[in-house]
């Protein structure tokens, strides 16, 4: 049981270790021994008895972790990989980076007449000019256009990159944390791509978040709920019954 003495010739009981001072930016609850004492004193400790073990304490928390994980908010991150670490048939070892999923790729390379220049204003000026390209005419001498015509040269771009497979396709495994690029690029030099992703937080960073607690209280409470219940009806010393009622509470918290 939670906080059970180890050595029964010792009968002090271990200390609840629990900062008051916490605020939004920097939580009191930083390890999960706090985060599991913070649980127990909720649920009544000392004044009351709490029926869970360590393990299901541990239980309670992985559950709340793993659904607050799969519904948060994880805002998009950008990544620099360099392609000559990419190994044939494995792809490229991501495992640093807490990486959730890959959303786009962007690739380093030239423009299609391989001018040289930069992507973002070099096509921009080529094919807003003269007859040199498919958005010839809109330039009409000095001027480039518009930022219209540099919406309409972006699409053409993406289009080109599409019809000619300028773009790979890609995998990412969240359990190897591997990348796997199809076709496969064969880079001996410096290449880079920029991978544009969901990163995922150290898990530390959970532990005092106030939906985190929430979510670990109310697991807590349907887990205590369903032990008490497997000793409904019997009768405690001085008189009255085990209540049960507790895991309904943490059912409707937790929806």
């Amino acid at each position: 049981m939670r906080h059970a003495v180890k050595n029964k010739a010792e009968k002090k009981e271990p200390e609840i270790h629990i900062k008051p001072e916490s605020t939004w930016l920097n939580p009191g609850i930083t390890t999960i021994e706090q985060l599991k004492d913070w649980v127990i004193t909720k649920l009544g400790y000392p004044l009351v008895s709490v029926e869970l073990t360590d393990e299901q304490l541990n239980s309670c928390i992985a559950d709340a972790l793993s659904i607050y994980s799969k519904y948060a908010y994880l805002p998009e991150k950008f990544l620099t990989v360099n392609l000559k670490y990419y190994e044939h048939g494995k792809g490229i070892d991501l495992s640093e980076f807490n990486i959730m999923s890959v959303k786009n790729i962007g690739l380093q390379r030239d423009n299609i007449w391989s001018m040289h220049q930069d992507m973002f204003f070099g096509p921009y000026a080529f094919l807003g000019q003269g007859a040199g390209g498919p958005m010839f005419g809109l330039g009409s001498g000095n001027a480039v256009g518009s930022w219209v015509t540099f919406h309409n040269v972006q699409e053409w771009f993406h289009m080109a990159d599409r019809l000619m497979g300028s773009n790979p396709d890609w995998q990412y495994d969240k359990t190897t944390k591997r990348l796997v690029l199809m076709p496969e690029p064969h880079c001996k030099h410096d290449h880079y791509i920029l991978l544009t992703c969901n990163v995922q937080p150290p898990v530390e960073e959970y532990y005092g978040n106030e939906y985190v607690r929430r979510l670990v209280l109310a697991e807590a409470k349907i887990l205590l709920g369903t032990i008490r219940k497997k000793y409904a009806g019997v009768q405690l010393v001085g008189g009255g019954t085990i209540d049960t009622s507790i895991g309904d509470e943490g059912r409707e918290e937790k929806s």
